[in-house]
């Protein structure tokens, strides 16, 4: 699949949790998002004719939630597949801030239920019905999603500050999950291309959302489409 190299990671990042390995990228472009609960969320309505997808999958939402648990919060990251035919991915690895800890769980389809951006004390015994697969995945062809041939594919994710540094960090700026990076076939890892901001997800202040907080992560080019 074709496709820029990975770059090499910066200093202060390091690469996260993998799934056999992760995912690449395609183009965003009318964005619907909303505040909810304290959680950001923007999701990808898909390409237009002048915002046209170079490559074939891509992140299609991006995702910040507040630090309410310390074990964490899972994400569920939805991906893109602009090609005309279904991607096997067989990889998923993750590039985050230093002080992030990432596990990815799996990919689902959410048939069972999803955690969007959850607790972990309240996502944890929703894992084992709705990780559809702890290895390798197919991500169909948006065509056939659209069509409702198929279901749309999502990355989970259990993101977490991985101590007590990164939690004092929390107080003042978001933690981000820079990229997901995925393998198809026997290829070379690759990322996924996010249109929507130049992160995937984030772990905010713990008490974002709340009357008169802001957020601490960069969403001022979103928050026209948030009160539209």
């Amino acid at each position: 699949m074709a496709g820029a190299a990975v770059p090499a990671v910066p200093p202060q990042n390091r690469t996260g949790g993998q799934l056999g390995r992760r995912p690449r990228g395609v183009a965003a472009a009318a964005v619907c998002a909303a505040i909810v609960g304290g959680v950001v969320l923007a999701a990808d309505r898909g390409p237009t004719t002048a915002d046209a997808p170079t490559n074939d999958l891509a992140v299609a939402e991006v995702l910040t939630a507040p630090t309410v648990d310390q074990d964490g919060i899972v994400f569920s990251v939805g991906l893109r597949n602009a090609g005309a035919e279904a991607v096997s991915v067989a990889e998923v690895t993750a590039l985050a801030d230093d002080g992030v800890d990432v596990e990815v769980l799996g990919a689902s389809t959410c048939r069972h239920g999803c955690a969007g951006a959850l607790p972990w004390a309240d996502a944890e015994s929703m894992m084992e019905r709705s990780i559809e697969w702890s290895d390798g995945f197919r991500v169909p062809a948006e065509q056939d999603v659209l069509a409702g041939r198929a279901d749309p594919l999502k990355v989970v994710l259990r993101v977490r500050p991985a101590d007590a540094s990164a939690e004092r960090r929390l107080a003042s700026e978001c933690l981000f999950v820079r990229q997901l990076l995925v393998r198809v076939g026997a290829g070379t890892p690759r990322p996924l291309l996010n249109r929507l901001a130049d992160f995937v997800v984030a772990l905010d202040r713990r008490d974002a959302g709340m009357p008169g907080v802001r957020s601490g992560c960069p969403i001022d080019e979103w928050e026209p489409a948030l009160t539209e």
